[in-house]
């Protein structure tokens, strides 16, 4: 989905915010993001990273997305690193479609590289000349399917 905010004087905030509401049993998770700027300064050969913590528990359903919500025309690579509380853990690279997400469930990107966590929580980081590139991570408990969700800094 997509959301267009416009101004009706010409004057525009530098952010605008919305909700994102995710919600597979009776208790919703939101996440709050800002929509793009076109007006805020992202500086050319510059790289943008962006960090954020997942879960990785047998007590729940972990993804994680990213969307390129289109600073260029092109598909953009990105280098994205895993790690748990012992350091790198795993690293790959996905290719995100311009204006479209890519979303990976954690435990079977990890099992299939023959990767061991330790602990229960993982982070993940990537970089990018994009600077709209955005990752979210959402949780869902196996029992009750309640969802969390938290968008990456």
């Amino acid at each position: 989905f997509t959301v267009v905010a416009r101004s009706m004087n010409g004057n525009t905030p530098t952010r605008i915010n919305h909700q994102l509401i995710y919600k597979i049993s009776e208790l919703e998770s939101s996440i709050n993001i800002s929509l793009y700027n076109s007006n805020v300064f992202h500086p050319k050969g510059k790289s943008r990273t962006a960090w954020g913590q997942l879960i990785h528990s047998n007590n729940y359903h972990s993804w994680l997305s990213i969307s390129n919500d289109g600073g260029s025309q092109t598909d953009s690579i990105i280098r994205i690193n895993f790690y748990d509380e012992s350091g790198l853990i795993f690293s790959t690279s996905l290719q995100i479609a311009c204006r479209s997400a890519r979303t990976v469930r954690v435990k079977e990107l990890l099992g299939n590289a023959g990767i061991e966590v330790n602990g229960e929580y993982l982070w993940y980081e990537f970089e990018s000349d994009n600077h709209l590139m955005t990752g979210f991570s959402i949780a869902q408990n196996t029992l009750s399917n309640h969802c969390i969700g938290e968008h990456s800094f």
